[in-house]
């Protein structure tokens, strides 16, 4: 069995993202890389988000969303010296790169692999790279169909996805011996956009990564899960006015502590007045997590007799609201830095706003 079927393998020490070199559990990071080296890379980025936004209508991602960021104003972590901080490849490429937090949802990682893919089909000379704690997932998945040479000590740098397709740069052999042993980014990506060397990986992988796939990324929005919820107007319209803020919402309750409970009880910023019933979109593990959990209302807080119809959703949109109330507190203990992810789906973790914002509800 290949190596790669292990999910104990680690990236390499060389991309580091804290000071114990250690990369964070559940977080996708990604690069978007132009084999062009004149252009702008405002232009790449606008083109990107281009091909990106049309798929991600009516999307819910778990903690963060989609937030390409350009080199220029700050290079990758996992490309920076541990020492200064600062960018410890001399590359002239402009790239695009982030990282996304997909918590418990491993559904949004692999989204995100199929937007890179489409990226890469429809923008001719663009490339990108994703992996996680894992390392290439995109080889675990398909590792019953890698070559024999493939093994994570000899992945680094070989692994694209360029034209919607999986590339592996080989080995230096007797075909190609002026392959380099340890590529560089760029010198793999170039490899990669030439005609010189077969770099499509086998098609036993590009199948195991379209099975995984399966109808993403157009499918997606698909798999959401729409359910009637009871909550106060103030908080139906912060929600209708952005959406993505469910997920930072339900993660801030599932993973309350005594600190949020207070948060919660107090009802500051969504006081239980002016009830409507609303429909929530969630994806269906945040949908999961919130019934999952068990969850006693603050006093005061209106909740219809168990046996009521209007019970189910009125438990759901307490917990809702909890964790809204959650989440504003923990921004404002911290500063409120926050920015909000917008309708398009893109930049998170999402924030939502105080109040404001048109919504559709009827009035109880």
């Amino acid at each position: 069995m290949n190596k790669y079927c292990s999910k104990d393998q680690a990236f390499p020490d060389s991309l580091v993202f804290n000071s114990a070199n250690e990369l964070e559990e559940n977080v996708a990071n990604y690069e978007i890389i132009s084999t062009c080296t004149s252009i702008d890379i405002l232009e790449l980025r606008d083109q990107v988000l281009g091909t990106v936004i049309p798929l991600l209508k009516g999307y819910i991602w778990q903690r963060s969303a989609f937030c390409p960021r350009v080199s220029t104003d700050g290079s990758a972590p996992w490309r920076r010296s541990p020492k200064s901080g600062k960018d410890s490849r001399e590359s002239k490429t402009v790239y695009l790169w982030g990282q996304l937090a997909f918590g418990d949802n491993i559904e949004d990682e692999w989204f995100l692999v199929s937007l890179l893919k489409r990226v890469t089909r429809e923008m001719p000379g663009v490339g990108a790279r994703v992996w996680d704690n894992d390392g290439e997932f995109l080889l675990i998945e398909a590792a019953y169909s890698l070559p024999r040479w493939l093994k994570p000590e000899t992945s680094a740098n070989r692994v694209f996805l360029y034209g919607g397709e999986v590339h592996i740069v080989p080995l230096p052999s007797g075909k190609h011996p002026t392959l380099p042993p340890s590529p560089t980014v760029d010198e793999a990506l170039g490899i990669v956009a030439s005609d010189a060397v077969r770099t499509e990986a086998p098609a036993g992988v590009q199948a195991a990564i379209d099975a995984r796939l399966g109808s993403y990324p157009e499918g997606a929005a698909g798999m959401m899960h729409s359910a009637r919820v009871r909550l106060p107007a103030r908080c139906a319209a912060a929600l209708a006015a952005e959406p993505l803020a469910i997920g930072p919402a339900v993660e801030a309750f599932y993973a309350r502590g005594p600190d949020d409970m207070k948060a919660a009880a107090a009802q500051i910023r969504f006081p239980p007045v002016d009830i409507v019933t609303v429909l929530c979109r969630f994806n269906r593990c945040l949908y999961a997590q919130l019934q999952g959990q068990t969850w006693e209302p603050p006093k005061g807080y209106p909740m219809p007799p168990v046996d009521s119809p209007a019970h189910k959703a009125a438990s759901l949109g307490a917990k809702v609201v909890a964790g809204m109330e959650i989440l504003l507190a923990r921004e404002a203990a911290s500063g409120g830095g926050g920015g909000g992810s917008g309708p398009d789906g893109l930049c998170g973790p999402a924030r939502p706003p105080g109040c404001g914002g048109s919504w559709t509800a009827s009035a109880e």
